[in-house]
């Protein structure tokens, strides 16, 4: 299992990361589900939208990474596994899928 304790601190920032960036989440909200598993696709427009995508939904989000970011550093690697993030390669559409599937 991996260690997700970084969302609870992550969400508790909701109120002024939302202050700050003004989020809102578009689209058919309401049709996602509290529970289970489902793919979001969000338009990577920076660096910390992966973050901000965690912070707005109620459950946790696992990411695929490509490799050559999530085995950067000891330091990425170590945030990265955190969130629960899994490293494929960049150009492995059907491994990517195997990957990320829930077990």
């Amino acid at each position: 299992m991996y260690p997700y304790w970084l969302y609870p601190f992550t969400r508790g920032l909701r109120p002024v990361l939302r202050l700050i960036w003004r989020f809102r989440v578009e689209g058919e909200a309401s049709a996602m589900p509290r529970r289970g598993p489902m793919i979001v696709a969000a338009n990577h427009s920076s660096f910390l939208d992966p973050w901000f995508v965690c912070v707005m939904l109620p459950q946790n989000v696992r990411f695929v990474v490509t490799r050559q970011w999530f085995y950067k550093s000891p330091f990425w690697e170590w945030f990265l596994t955190t969130y629960g993030c899994i490293p494929v390669h960049a150009d492995g559409g059907e491994a990517t899928t195997r990957a990320a599937a829930p077990r």
